[in-house]
Formats: structure tokens, sequence, C-alpha cells
């Protein structure tokens, strides 16, 4: 979370909010100035068990609706003119969303959004892009990107500011000076043969979009049926998982991310990908042993696959009580922890990359990229 002082009443504050299958988050901006005043972020596990049942729990649509209640208080402290609030996988996947978006209105006084993978991957890839033009030079996953052409998406762009975030506060790790030159910028025409890989790995869902940073809207995006939530409940049902537990996992990750690359089409991935959401933020935050979540540390910090491994081989072999006790796991994802990170480590075997970027600009900024737009 990142807090400012807010202009009371100004149009330009604006905030977005992502009702997720695991957690619920808010974002408050200036859209005139890119000055970020609050992210929050709580665990309310709205998709549990949706995989199974096909309908939200009563219980974890009060968790939702009682955190949405606080983040309007915050929302009116603030003064925010205008609201866009999105939901995903779990939502798309219930028969009695309704009951929820009813609520969701009755507070906030807009109706969500239920988004489609294909608008959330888009939205996930614009937030992902918004300030990659701040990464330092000595980032093994430095992108030679070229912003001049096409349109403006975001509040983080032209100068407008990138959440409070300087290049001199984005972790790389110690003693890396290899860089990838095989993802390219903006080219006209170009958002068919180079650009950059994107992977968010939600609590039901995961998008995989691969597109031309100037050209957004012409992005690919594959939305798979599998997420952190998703694949525990499926695949993870031990504490710690069995060994043919873990090898279905795997099995099923491998095989849906196989189809997404045969479905995006494309062969030049380069030596990065980018990657979103609690999962991958939380490996960064294990990697570093970080006690206390850091934004700036964690933003833009690049993992070697080889670290990602280690972690997804002891995280599975784990008991959930034994993963809370390694600094950096926050408290409420060490349950589903190991299923994130299995989705992770198999689609940098699948798409054959060797460093994961760690963004926390994701779709809330892009949802807050797109308000400054109107």
């Amino acid at each position: 979370m990142k807090a400012g002082s807010g202009k009371a009443g100004s149009n330009d504050i604006v905030a977005s909010i992502d009702i997720g299958t695991n957690s619920t988050r808010l974002l408050v901006a200036d859209t005139s100035t890119g000055e970020v005043f609050d992210r929050f972020m709580t665990i309310t596990r709205l998709g549990e068990g949706v995989d199974a049942t096909g309908e939200l729990a009563e219980e974890a649509i009060d968790r939702t609706l009682t955190v949405l209640r606080s983040y309007k208080g915050i929302m009116d402290s603030r003064g925010v003119s205008k609201c866009r609030a999105v939901a995903t996988s779990a939502a798309r996947d219930a028969s009695n969303r309704d009951r929820l978006f009813n609520e969701v209105r009755d507070i906030l006084g807009v109706y969500p959004e239920l988004l489609s993978g294909n608008e959330e991957g888009k939205l996930s890839f614009i937030g992902a892009i918004s300030d990659l033009h701040h990464l330092p030079q000595s980032s093994p996953c430095h992108f030679s990107l070229d912003m001049s052409e096409g349109a403006e998406y975001g509040y983080a762009r032209a100068g407008k500011g990138h959440s409070g975030n300087q290049s001199g506060g984005c972790a790389s790790p110690v003693g890396s000076n290899s860089r990838s030159d095989s993802l390219y910028g903006a080219s006209p025409g170009g958002a068919d043969k180079e650009g950059l890989l994107v992977i968010d790995i939600g609590g039901g869902s995961t998008e995989i979009i691969f597109g031309n940073p100037a050209y957004p809207d012409l992005a690919r995006v594959v939305s798979l049926d599998i997420g952190c939530v998703r694949l525990t409940e499926r695949c993870l049902h031990n504490d710690p998982p069995t060994r043919a537990e873990i090898k279905m996992a795997r099995q099923v990750a491998n095989e849906a991310l196989a189809s997404a690359r045969t479905a995006i089409g494309y062969s030049r991935y380069g030596e990065c990908l980018i990657g979103l959401a609690g999962t991958v933020s939380t490996i960064g935050s294990l990697a570093i042993q970080l006690d206390t979540y850091d934004r700036e540390k964690i933003h833009h910090l690049a993992i070697q696959r080889s670290v990602i491994g280690e972690w997804a081989d002891k995280l599975s072999g784990e008991t959930a009580a034994a993963r809370l006790q390694h600094p950096g796991m926050s408290k409420g994802r060490e349950d589903i922890i190991a299923g994130g990170v299995i989705i992770l480590d198999e689609a940098m075997s699948v798409f054959g990359t060797s460093w994961c970027l760690i963004s926390e600009s994701d779709i809330l900024d892009g949802l807050v990229g797109s308000m400054s737009c109107k």
C-alpha cells in the first residue's frame, strides 16, 4: 500500500477495484500526476469451492462485501470521482454472481463489470507495460522498447509519473549483467512478429498475453481455467501434497500452458517473461526473504527460473504451516502458493524463458489508465 495526500473532489482522482478469486484489491490514484494514494490487497477467497459447485459461497460473498465497505470509506475520504470495479474468474463461473453484483452496486455505487478472460488479459498487459521504461539497464530483463508510436494507454506514461517506483528502488539479482535483446519495441505492423510475454496467475484463471507495447489492443490473450486456488482444489488435496498429486498438478498446468503456446502461435518469446499477481509477488518476497511487503523492492525484481524451480519443489513438499514460516510468505496464501508456483515454473518451461520479471503494476493500473483516457 502506498498513501499520499488526496485532493478531495478532484475529477482526476479515480479508483479501480479488482474482485478476484483469491483477493479483493483497491488502487486510488490521480490520473493527472500519476500519484498513487492507496494500494490495498485483502485475501477474501471469493472463489472458494466454485470449481466444484459452480456457485459463490455465502461466506465468501460476505467476506468480499465487508472488504468493499472498507474500501468505499477510503474512496470517499480521497474524494474519488470515478471508479471501475471488475470481477474475474470466480464470478465468470458462478451461477449466483448477481447476488454479489447487486450488493456491490449498493456499496460502491457502480455495477461491477464481468470481464472476459480476453479483457482481463489486455488490461493486465496495459498495466504491466505502463512503466517498463523505468527498468535499469543492468536488469537482465531490460527490454529495448520504443514507446514513441501508438496511443497512450496509461496514467503512468509520457512523463505523468509511475506510482512512485523509481528505478533505483527496483531490485535485480546481484551480479547480473546479462540482458535480453530478443524482445522488441514498437514498429508499424510489428505486433504480429515481436512483443512481450506476460503471465497473470490469478486464483481461478491464468492469462497468457503476447503483444507489442505500442499496440496493446492487438495483444493476443489466452485465458486458462487454472489458477492457484483452482489448481490446488483440483489436485493438491493433502497437506503436504503427495508426490502423485504434485505430478498431476504439474501435468494439468503443463498441458494447459502448452495449449496456450499453440494458440498464441509464436515461437520468439525471448529470455524473459513478465509475471503478475500474488503468486509471483510472493515468490519474489521469498527469494529475497522480505519480512514485510515492500512494493519498491519487489516491483521489477528479476528472478531466474532455477530459483523459481527450487521454490516450487520446496513449497509443494511442505505443509501449509511450514510454508508460513518462510520470511516473505504472506498469511492467507500458504495453502495455495504451491499450486501457483507450479503454474509459474511450468510456464517458464513451456515458453522457454530463463527469467521472470515481477511487475506489481497490473490490471488495477490498466483500469486506472483506461479512466485517464476518457
